[in-house]
């Protein structure tokens, strides 16, 4: 059972591939290839943690998007995005748990990280400069900027932009943060 964290998919959003230069050709592709490489690295026993910005669209278009999301394997949990009040009753029945706009979780410590994380991680849409245990060891993942901000050692953006767009698994996110 592992853990992964994304957000910005931007599902059926198809001027997100201008503002933020994403190479396809159009939304479909761009859904197409998050649906895929999602499914091609999370199991059905393992969770996902999306912060946010999910999907965009009319109704019909949502709610056909919406559909396929819950088939995605595994245990979807949203922090949500600025984007996603437009749909928020629609998401509410595609994922499995809906937390609060900034939540601090706790998560067990992979092998090999001791020492470097205490376990407690704040989650946000948005990145932020201090959270809650910051002195203490949490650290601190985000969405919203669209790989347009340096990662550090405490905080890192987990959107599709940064991470080839699929989920990051907690590892290679923890992996990436220590050699900031």
């Amino acid at each position: 059972m592992s853990i992964f964290f994304t957000a910005d998919t931007h599902f059926g959003h198809g001027a997100v591939l201008r503002y933020c230069s994403r190479l396809f050709a159009s939304a479909s592709e761009m859904d197409e290839a998050i649906f895929a490489n999602w499914r091609a690295c999370v199991g059905p026993k393992d969770t996902v943690y999306h912060l946010g910005d999910v999907l965009f669209g009319n109704r019909e278009q949502a709610a056909l998007l919406g559909e396929r999301i819950r088939r995605l394997p595994g245990r979807k949990i949203l922090v949500p995005g600025n984007h996603d009040h437009r749909h928020m009753a629609l998401l509410e029945a595609v994922f499995d748990e809906i937390l609060p706009p900034l939540a601090d979780v706790r998560l067990q410590i992979s092998a090999g990280f001791e020492g470097f994380w205490n376990g407690w991680v704040s989650l946000a849409h948005y990145p932020i400069s201090v959270w809650n245990g910051f002195y203490r060891g949490a650290l601190h993942f985000y969405g919203h900027v669209h790989a347009r901000m340096l990662d550090t050692d405490r905080r890192i953006d987990v959107g599709a932009d940064n991470w080839d767009y699929a989920p990051a698994r907690l590892e290679a996110v923890l992996t990436r943060m220590r050699a900031a």
